[in-house]
Formats: C-alpha cells, sequence, structure tokens
C-alpha cells in the first residue's frame, strides 16, 4: 500500500501567540470548555499575521455537517462565541 500526500506546500509553520493562549485557556477553564492544543496545517489568515508580528491564535468551530466531519454540530458555534466574549473582556 502506498499513501501519497501530495505536493509538499512549502508552507512556514506560524507560532500562534503565547498570551492569547493563556488568556483562551483561562477562559476555557471558567466557561468550562476542554481544551485542546494542536497543530494545525489550515492556512487561513492566521500564518500571515503571526508572521507579520500580529498576536495570533486560532479558535476552531465545529458546525453541523460541516466540510471535515459531519457530525459536527452547530451548538458548538454558540460555546464558542462565549469563549471569545469571557477571552476578550480577560484580555481588556
Amino acid at each position: 500500500m502506498r499513501v501519497d500526500l501530495g505536493p509538499l506546500t512549502g508552507s512556514a509553520p506560524a507560532i500562534m501567540n503565547r498570551e492569547l493562549w493563556a488568556v483562551f485557556r483561562a477562559a476555557m477553564d471558567t466557561i468550562g470548555v476542554p481544551r485542546c492544543e494542536m497543530a494545525c496545517g489550515a492556512g487561513h489568515d492566521a500564518p500571515v499575521f503571526a508572521g507579520a508580528g500580529v498576536p495570533t491564535i486560532m479558535l476552531f468551530v465545529r458546525n453541523e455537517h460541516g466540510s471535515h466531519n459531519r457530525d459536527e454540530a452547530m451548538a458548538d458555534f454558540a460555546v464558542v462565541t462565549r469563549l471569545l466574549a469571557n477571552g476578550l473582556t480577560l484580555i481588556s
């Protein structure tokens, strides 16, 4: 068996901001959201921002019948919205 991963993208990994990660880790604990730190191959704009020195973090939201997992649910959108609001209040 052979697995072909396709051509390399040449994308450099982007390191997310440690301070923002600490803030959102605290926000997750406050509202009881389990957390998981993971490497992600998603490009989006985050690597561009992080590479330019803009403090950056990515929060992932599952969605009902999303592009990656059809068992995902939009209820998670409400949770991450609460998480975002909570984290932003911790920053300001």
